[in-house]
């Protein structure tokens, strides 16, 4: 997956701007190239969970499908723990077909890891900075 630096950027800035809540959103693209970051809004303004209501939720697929992108991944950080998804994030997560990304802010620099979700396991994803 290869994703552009000003992209990428949105996504650590829209965490930052989160802390010391989680945030969250959506990352859309094509041919494996992200195009669009979405932010949502935390609904329960939480430090360890996040949750959009169904209504927002399909309301932000809609635009996302109305540009022609696929929808990639569910995005959200963990303010003070490491970028592995939870047993949480895990249950709560809504397809296998869609990815997951978690940007950490446990450290001094944020660190970002994309993952491939199965039922209740996951496997880490390669993904390229670009400009």
């Amino acid at each position: 997956m290869e994703i552009p630096n000003n992209i990428y950027q949105k996504i650590i800035e829209e965490g930052e701007k989160q802390l010391p809540y989680e945030a969250c959103g959506f990352i859309s693209g094509q041919n494996n190239k992200v195009r669009s970051f979405w932010p949502l809004v935390n609904e329960i303004r939480s430090r360890h969970r996040f949750f959009v209501s169904k209504s927002k939720v399909h309301q932000k697929i809609q635009e996302i499908h109305n540009t022609r992108e696929q929808l990639y991944a569910v995005f959200h950080s963990h303010p003070t723990t490491a970028a592995i998804p939870s047993s949480y994030d895990l249950r709560n997560h809504p397809v296998d077909s869609i990815d997951m990304v978690i940007v950490s802010y446990k450290l001094d620099s944020p660190q970002l890891k994309w993952f491939q979700i199965d039922q209740s396991s996951y496997k880490n994803i390669s993904w390229l900075l670009s400009s």
